[in-house]
């Protein structure tokens, strides 16, 4: 196989192409629990909801961090 000159560059700018677009659906839900994040901790039994709803997106969070591989 032919070496490509530029080949470790164009593999770092396709890992940044691909965490971004991976990372895309998970700002858009994100942003969507905003607003419950404000108005669930007032409702009764909202805060509870609330708490899980956080930790649904820290365990979610935790798991696309954890498949992020260091550029070597």
């Amino acid at each position: 196989m032919i070496p490509i000159p530029g080949g470790r560059y164009l593999a770092a700018v396709q890992r940044v192409a691909i965490v971004l677009i991976l990372l895309l659906p998970f700002l858009i839900v994100t942003l969507a629990c905003v607003p419950a994040l404000l108005f669930l901790p007032f409702s009764q039994a909202g805060s509870d909801r609330a708490v899980q709803l956080v930790g649904r997106l820290v365990a979610w969070t935790r798991v696309l961090l954890s498949g992020i591989k260091p550029l070597t």
